[in-house]
Order: structure tokens, then sequence, then C-alpha cells
């Protein structure tokens, strides 16, 4: 699918032999690969991208201007639809501002028109970068920005054309940097029109998180030989040659003696337990452990203990915390398999309700809950609990439950409230019815910063 999605969309820029700048129909097709990376994964647009950056240092080579310009505008709406971070984009300027021939002011006007707004609502600092740079140039080619037009009018045209988009250029980065430039986007663009549609349709989904490709341009020029880091599981060679990956062991994985001895007496009693474990309780955030589990190279069956610890440390958190959550729900979202392992593992849960404690019986619950609520899970998993045999431990995880549910004023099918989905879900089953990161600590706190 990646490829068939690329060839078209990099046909559609390269050999339309027409401008694209104010086309509206490369900000829809923008528009569909920040979906699709949203609800798949980084993998669609970071393919897309890098054929992107190689295609547009082909093109530069040969001169196209206009072909370059197709590929340029489609990068911007890529960053428009948080598809890419500003890293990459500021990146590109600085690269087109070092080379600082004809094409590249152009092209450097057509960026900063398109996204200049919102490159200095995202990161102002690094403007100060950009205007040394500027300033360098200006010194490096004897530009006089204060030129009047008169003399503008002496030396050959090509000079004269060349000096006056580097003014326009220059007073575009200074006026940028003085907040002076007004955003290219208003509420009646294509860009915001589509923003809204894309918020409307990624609402009944959940909202779907994933983070903008943050990746130097070099690295994307250089991917076909050191590999591809910002995917999860390829082979990264960095300054060397690309070797590749290889399933890491589950021993030799080294961690803190505290960690280790705080596994075992969780009785983390396999090395794959324990490593997931103590990623689990090491890592910053959430996103952090999801890269190095992905690096443990788990195969089959060992994939179900990533969540059967999730879900222990889950339960022997002090208080209800959202990291396990969110965890979750990224394992969900890259892939679906898992969902159904999150399922079957609730409902043994559900089972031996009756062994936990109050603190791990809400906990689980709040989890519970909202999975179901961004859809991770459906009202579905519920099905296997006897509504009609139910004890005080499982009516007080019911309870919990469907509390935290109400309490999110979702719905779930054709606008079905909360009480008519327990309906229908106990009609099916024949009976009546902190912050996300830190490192370290049990008990008191299973993942301490939360």
């Amino acid at each position: 699918m990646n490829e068939c999605l690329t060839q078209i969309i990099l046909l559609n820029c390269v050999n339309s032999g027409q401008s694209l700048i104010h086309s509206v129909p490369i900000i829809a097709q923008a528009s569909l690969v920040a979906i699709l990376h949203l609800l798949i994964g980084t993998e669609v647009g970071s393919a897309l991208v890098e054929e992107i950056a190689i295609k547009f240092e082909e093109l530069y080579l040969q001169q196209k201007s206009m072909e370059c310009s197709n590929l340029l505008i489609l990068l911007t709406h890529f960053y428009n639809f948080q598809v890419v971070h500003c890293v990459l984009i500021y990146d590109l300027i600085k690269i087109l501002l070092n080379r600082f021939k004809e094409l590249d002011l152009e092209l450097l006007l057509l960026l900063l028109k398109n996204c200049g707004f919102q490159l200095r609502s995202d990161d102002p600092s690094a403007l100060k970068e950009i205007v040394l740079i500027v300033q360098k140039q200006v010194t490096d080619h004897g530009i006089d920005i204060s030129e009047t037009k008169k003399s503008k009018e002496e030396g050959d045209e090509d000079q004269k054309n060349f000096n006056f988009r580097a003014r326009f250029l220059i007073q575009m980065i200074f006026d940028l940097k003085n907040n002076k430039v007004k955003n290219n986007h208003g509420e009646d663009s294509p860009v915001v029109r589509l923003k809204k549609i894309m918020k409307g349709y990624l609402s009944k989904r959940g909202n779907p998180s994933e983070s903008p490709l943050r990746v130097p341009w070099k690295d994307l020029l250089d991917s076909k030989e050191k590999g591809k880091w910002w995917i999860t599981g390829s082979a990264w060679a960095g300054g060397g040659a690309l070797t590749s990956p290889t399933p890491s062991k589950s021993s030799s994985t080294s961690f803190d003696a505290t960690l280790m001895a705080m596994a075992r007496s969780q009785r983390m009693n396999t090395d794959v337990r324990r490593n997931i474990f103590c990623i689990l309780m090491s890592s910053d955030d959430y996103l952090d452990a999801f890269e190095k589990i992905q690096k443990l190279n788990l195969q089959n069956k060992q994939e179900r203990e990533i969540i059967s610890v999730l879900l222990h440390c889950c339960a022997q958190e002090k208080s209800y915390n959202p990291y396990y959550f969110h965890l979750a729900t990224k394992f969900c979202t890259y892939n679906k398999n898992y969902r159904f392992t999150i399922q079957f593992l609730l409902w043994d849960k559900f089972k031996m309700l009756s062994t936990l404690s109050l603190r791990g019986i809400g906990n689980l619950a709040s989890l519970t809950a909202n999975l179901i609520a961004n859809h991770s899970l459906t009202l579905g998993a519920l099905k296997i609990v006897e509504f009609h045999k139910l004890d005080s431990h499982s009516v007080l995880f019911i309870r919990l439950l469907f509390t935290t549910l109400q309490g999110k004023s979702i719905s779930f099918v054709d606008g079905d409230s909360v009480g008519n989905s327990i309906s229908r879900v106990h009609d099916n089953s024949g009976g009546s019815s902190g912050s996300i990161e830190g490192k370290n600590g049990l008990d008191g706190n299973v993942h301490g910063g939360g």
C-alpha cells in the first residue's frame, strides 16, 4: 500500500506538467496521508516523506524549478497537517540558505509563504539561527538590503533578479522573526476546512495520536545506506555499514540492580517478563517504553507477555496511572492483534477479581473504561461477565467501570448512550446488570510519574 500511495502522489507532483502551488487536490492528498499516519502508524507518512526528499534532491540537481516547487508544496502541507515536525522544515531551510542560489531563493519564498507562520508558532527560537545564516549570506554576497530602486537597475538582468529576490526573502524572514507575518491559511482556506473535517472523522475513532516525524533531512537521504531509525524495528547503521536486525537476547539486556530486584519481587519469573517490567519502570514516557519494548524483538507468544506485565503493573499502582492506558492504546494502534490480546487477558483478570485488592480492581476498571471510551476495546469485552452471578468484587469492578464511562459522556453505536449499551451487553450475556511519564517506584506507584 505504501508503494502504491507513494507512486501515485509523486507522479501527480512530478508529472502533472503544471504548478500545484494553489492546487486543492494536493492539499486533500496531504490530509489523506495525515489520517493514515494517525490511524495506521508512522510507516505510511515516513515512506512518502523519504521518497519526497530523495526525489526533491534529484530534481534540484536537474534545476527543475516547477517539479521541486510541487514537491516542496506537498511537504509544507504535510507539516501543516502534522505528519512531519518543524525540525525537518527548519533543516531544509538551513540547507537552502547555505546553497543560496536563485532556485533556492524561489523555494524558500514558497516555503515561508505556506508555513512560515506555523514555523514561528512551533519554534520561534530556531529562527535566530536562520537569521544568523541570512546575515552571513548577505555579507558574503554583498547584498545591500537598504538598496534603492534606482540602484537596482545597475548590473545584468540575472543579478538584478537575484538581488531583488534575496532582499524580498531577507525582509520576509525578518518580518517572520518580528511576528509581522499574517497566517496565510484563514478560516475559509482549504487547509483549515480539511483540518476540521479530519478532526470530526478522527473523533469517531477515538482521536488516535501519533507524533510527527522528527527526522533530519540528511537522514532521509541516507536511509537506503544507513537505515530508518525513525521506524520501530528498522536497522540503523549510524556512521558505519548497515547490518540486518537480529533478535536481541533477552538475557543480555542489562538493567539497574534495584529494578531487577523489584521485578523479582513482582514474580517476573522469566527474562522476557523481567525485561518488559524493567522497561515499563525505567522509561521516560509511554512512547519511550513502546520503542524500547519493540527493540526486544519478541516473537509470537512472547508478545502476549507485554500486555500481561502491563496489566499486572497497572493493578499494582496506588492510584490509576494513565501511562498504562496510553501505552496499551499505542500497541493497539500499532497492531490490531493487541486488541484481542488485551481482551483475552482482561477476561482472565475478570475471573480472578476476588484475588485482587480493591486498589487493583479500581485501576483495572479505569483502564478498561478508558480503552472502551477511545474504541481500543468494545463493550463486547464484557460479554464474558455473568451479570446474574456477580460477587462483591465483580459488582465493584462493573460499578467503577461504568461510572468512569458515564463521566466521559460518550456514545458507542449509532448514538447509543451508556445505558442503552449496558442493556445490549446485558441481553447478550443473559444476565442482569497523573502525568504520563516518570521513572521507577513500585507499590507506591509502580511507574512513579504516572
